[in-house]
């Protein structure tokens, strides 16, 4: 190797070894912050390494979540309305950086979408972005009934928002007419895909659950 070819190779091992670190920090001690830091230690090392740009993704995800959680119990301050976001940004940032880097990996469109998803109820136009994500990840990898169970959870939780949106009382006699749309044609979508997902793996006890769900609705 040459002088350059020898540094890039001791950058990319310090990456490995700065993502295994954030990895070991998050299984003992769960601070999503230390792993945030870490795992974009990695990423400032190996530019081009699409699983870190990922994992990073999904590091902000859960920290999305912790926020989210947290605001159920009292309502979020305005700092706390400013991380949401910057988590919100950073977490997309990520995934679309994993996705340029490698376009054909399936779990770089489904990272995308489990990004999206969690924001349906928040962050308008997010629905239709994780059913496209989603989508993209099941034509990369079709014999995976992960990719159908996700697009059929993610249409169940598009019925349940119409279905929010439906109960509220000041709703028009116009709105309630699309979102009753919506919810109807996210149940058949959900039931389609959910389906599917039993079709390639028999045994999917989730997928069998959620259609049981889906028909409750």
């Amino acid at each position: 190797l040459s002088v350059a070819g020898i540094y890039v190779e001791a950058k990319r091992y310090v990456a490995a070894s700065r993502f295994q670190d954030a990895v070991t920090t998050l299984q003992q001690t769960g601070n999503i912050d230390n792993v945030i830091q870490g795992i974009g230690s990695a990423v400032s090392l190996d530019l081009v390494n699409d699983q870190y740009q990922r994992f990073l993704a999904q590091a902000y995800l859960l920290k999305i979540q912790n926020i989210v959680s947290a605001s159920l119990q009292k309502a979020p301050s305005p700092e706390t309305q400013t991380e949401f976001r910057n988590a919100v940004n950073s977490a997309v940032g990520a995934m679309q950086a994993a996705i340029q880097l490698n376009k054909i990996e399936s779990f770089n469109w489904r990272t995308a979408g489990s990004v999206y998803e969690t924001l349906i109820p928040l962050v308008p136009g997010a629905d239709q972005s994780a059913v496209n994500a989603y989508t993209e990840a099941s034509s990369l990898d079709p014999s995976n009934p992960t990719s159908y169970f996700d697009l059929g959870r993610t249409h169940t939780t598009i019925s349940d928002t119409a279905q929010g949106l439906l109960n509220q009382r000041n709703a028009t006699a116009e709105q309630v007419k699309q979102y009753s749309a919506i919810r109807t044609s996210s149940l058949n979508s959900a039931t389609q895909f959910l389906q599917r997902a039993t079709q390639l793996k028999p045994d999917f006890a989730g997928s069998h659950f959620l259609l049981a769900q889906v028909a409750l609705r």
